[in-house]
């Protein structure tokens, strides 16, 4: 986790000082980095004061990681015309109810919601 607001500088003899960057006062304060199971690295930012929930949230990124839960969260942007695809692909029909099923999809639905 990062604190986008404040720099720590180490002095010799090990002191430590926090000062303002660039970025102090200007956007989201707190960011979290991760790299996904599919090893790209991800990130979430947080508002000033919410420190808690970054950390909350590394934690239960990492748990669901390593249980197998972990659901990317770009994986729910396909269009509805690949979705609508793949749907009448798996679908169990009938020829007939096929062909008409297909026809309305292509006709009345693509048309309408397209790529979106």
């Amino acid at each position: 986790m990062e604190d986008r607001w404040y720099k720590v500088i180490r002095h010799p003899g090990g002191r430590k000082e926090r000062i303002k960057s660039d970025l102090f006062g200007k956007g989201m304060r707190y960011r979290v980095r991760y790299i996904g199971p599919d090893g790209r690295e991800r990130s979430q930012s947080f508002p000033d004061r919410a420190k808690r929930d970054a950390d909350a949230f590394l934690v239960s990124t990492e748990t669901d990681k390593l249980r197998g839960s972990y659901v990317d969260p770009s994986a729910g942007r396909i269009t509805f015309a690949e979705y609508a695809e793949n749907w009448l692909r798996t679908r169990a029909f009938d020829e007939s109810t096929r062909e008409s099923t297909e026809f309305r999809v292509r006709k009345h639905l693509v048309p309408f919601f397209g790529s979106r």
